[in-house]
C-alpha cells in the first residue's frame, strides 16, 4: 500500500491512499472504524459533475453520499480515474456531444464511437480489496455489472446497499436512461 494521508473533510477525517493496478490509478478514502463486513462504494470518476456540477448526472451525489456515509459508520471509497467509462475526457466529450445532438441516451452515443457502453474494467478494485484485505462486503452501488466482476472474482458481495441521494429531474431522467439502457437497479 502507498502512502496513507489523513484529511479533516466536510464529512469528518478520512484516510487517502493511492493505487495502480493493470493501467488503472485511483484513490481509496477510508474510514477504518467499521462492523464487517465494511461498506464500499467503487465509483468512476465523472469531472462534469464532481468539479462542475453538471445538473444532469447524478454522480457527485453519489459520491457525496457515499463519503458521507464513511464518514459516519466506516467503510472505503475506491475511486477510479476512470473518467468516460474508461475511455477517457476526449471520448466522454464526444459521447456527450452525440447525446445533445442526436437526442440518444449514453449508452448508444458510446455505441455510435464504436465502443461497448460500459467497457470499464474493476481488476484494480479486486486487487486493492485484498490489499484491504476485504474478501466480503456492502457493495453500494446501482450497477449489476460492478457486482458481478466482483463475485466473479471471488469477492463475496454480502449486500447491495442503496444510498439516499436527492435528485432533480435531469438526474432522474438519466438515472431512468441507466436502467433501460444499461440494466442498474431502479432504487436511484
Amino acid at each position: 500500500m502507498s502512502t496513507v494521508i489523513e484529511l479533516p473533510t466536510e464529512f469528518g477525517p478520512l484516510e487517502f491512499f493511492h493505487f495502480s493496478h493493470f493501467g488503472q490509478e485511483g484513490l481509496v478514502a477510508q474510514n477504518r472504524n467499521y462492523e464487517s463486513p465494511p461498506f464500499v462504494r467503487v465509483h468512476s470518476s465523472c469531472i462534469f459533475s464532481e468539479a462542475f456540477h453538471a445538473a444532469d448526472c447524478d454522480c457527485a451525489v453519489q459520491l457525496n453520499a457515499a463519503l458521507k456515509y464513511i464518514g459516519a459508520n466506516g467503510g472505503f471509497v475506491i475511486y477510479l480515474y476512470q473518467e468516460g467509462r474508461g475511455l477517457g475526457l476526449k471520448e466522454k466529450i464526444e459521447a456527450i456531444s452525440i447525446q445533445s445532438t442526436e437526442n440518444v441516451n449514453t449508452a448508444e452515443a458510446f455505441s455510435r464511437l464504436g465502443h461497448s457502453s460500459d467497457p470499464r474494467s474493476y481488476d484494480a478494485v479486486v486487487e486493492v480489496l485484498k490489499e484491504l484485505s476485504v474478501d466480503e462486503l456492502l457493495l453500494a452501488t446501482n450497477n449489476p455489472r460492478k457486482m458481478s466482476a466482483l463475485e466473479e472474482s471471488g469477492v463475496n458481495v454480502v449486500d447491495r446497499i442503496r444510498l439516499d441521494i436527492e435528485t432533480n429531474s435531469l438526474m432522474r431522467e438519466y438515472i431512468q436512461q441507466k436502467t433501460e439502457f444499461l440494466g442498474h437497479y431502479e432504487d436511484n
